[in-house]
């Protein structure tokens, strides 16, 4: 009987194991996914609603995603590494929306560097560097209000 016991205990372990890493295998790939769409769309929008009639911004909802799919250090590799600017900035912001600590090296990375984005803000657009968005935060009225 003790074996029986040792054998399924073996099992459930296993079985929660892959589980919990297969999930952790879904949240990586799906981050990665969302960075990709951020950085095909190419426009770093500075609110979650854009245009005239202020429509629910596509990458803040992929910023969002981010927020609850990326891990630190996820969001620190893409930020450092991500060819595409958009991308890079978007994991940025996503590491100080969450508070945490960011490396020297990346915050210094991103105060030199002037590569142009294309931004929209409500129904206006414009290029800025990276550097004078990274210390930005993306605007949201709904979390003024609370």
């Amino acid at each position: 009987m003790q074996a029986y016991r040792k054998v399924a205990l073996a099992i459930a372990f296993l079985i929660f194991g892959w589980t919990f890493g297969f999930s952790q295998d879904l949240k990586s790939d799906s981050a990665v996914l969302i960075i990709k769409e951020m950085a095909e769309s190419d426009i770093y929008e500075v609110s979650y609603s854009i245009g005239y009639f202020g429509s629910l911004s596509l990458q803040y909802q992929r910023f969002e995603k981010l927020l609850s799919l990326a891990s630190q250090q996820q969001l620190i590799d893409f930020a450092t590494n991500a060819n595409n600017p958009v991308a890079r900035l978007y994991c940025y912001q996503a590491l100080r929306k969450k508070k945490v600590d960011i490396p020297v090296s990346l915050k210094q990375q991103f105060s030199k560097d002037i590569t142009k984005v294309k931004t929209l803000k409500g129904c206006t657009g414009e290029e800025k560097s990276v550097s004078s968005l990274a210390n930005e935060d993306i605007f949201n009225p709904f979390y003024q209000i609370l």
